[in-house]
């Protein structure tokens, strides 16, 4: 397959963009997917939760985007090696205008997380009619789609959230739970589908729906009769 180019986006801070970078990442690795991450966060959340990553788990390349390591040019770097399949991007809060232009340019698919509050609604609302009017993606070179993120259990998705989504004609993905896990795993390194001793079955197969959207934005079809498992790894038995 070609390299799949995938931005995850929001102005607003705190939305979650860096958790779904390292966890997309680990998703792939777990199919044994060549995957980059280029951390573009002046945090470089990505790039110190690699540094933790236990040797056990599937080796992921991230690469700091904001600091020039010591002895290497930036174009170094930055340079990606043959033969991997995705490209993910995680891109610092407050992107607006040119900035955002200039990672339109370098993406194929477009991941904006979205917390269902009234907070997160008025902001990434804004952000949103932003992305929608830029060339690529009225044009439709760059694909876009909404992950609803940190949905508390018994919370319905908050309807402003969806009644503003609609009007724009942004497609919600996927929701993931606002789950404990999240913080747990990515404090070791880890992702919900890396192995582990945690009980975690409900928040990988939360990850099904997003694997289905990727392969089909990849491939080009819209909507098939029957739903893609192209990225679908094996859920990994928590026993290990």
């Amino acid at each position: 397959m070609s390299l799949q180019r995938i931005s995850i986006v929001n102005a607003k801070g705190g939305s979650g963009k860096s958790t779904i970078a390292m966890n997309l990442a680990v998703f792939f690795a777990s199919a044994h997917h060549r995957t980059v991450i280029l951390d573009y966060d002046p945090q470089g959340s990505c790039y110190h939760w690699n540094r933790q990553r236990p040797a056990c788990c599937t080796e992921i390349d991230v690469r700091d985007a904001i600091n020039l390591q010591s002895k290497q040019t930036r174009t170094f770097q930055l340079s990606l090696p043959v033969g991997i399949e995705h490209l993910i991007m995680d891109t610092p809060a407050g992107l607006a205008d040119a900035r955002l232009s200039l990672f339109l340019q370098k993406s194929d698919i477009v991941l904006v997380p979205v917390a269902a509050s009234a907070l997160d609604v008025q902001a990434s609302g804004q952000f949103l009619r932003s992305l929608m009017n830029e060339p690529r993606l009225r044009s439709g070179q760059v694909r876009v789609g909404v992950i609803i993120n940190r949905l508390r259990s018994g919370m319905s998705v908050y309807k402003p959230l969806m009644q503003m989504l609609d009007s724009l004609q942004v497609p919600v993905i996927a929701s993931l739970s606002d789950s404990q896990a999240y913080i747990t795993l990515a404090e070791r390194g880890m992702g919900v589908h890396d192995p582990s001793d945690l009980s975690l079955n409900k928040e990988r197969n939360e990850w099904l729906p997003i694997a289905r959207w990727l392969s089909l934005a990849d491939s080009g079809i819209e909507r098939p009769n029957k739903p893609s498992v192209h990225f679908t790894p094996k859920l990994i038995s928590n026993a290990q």
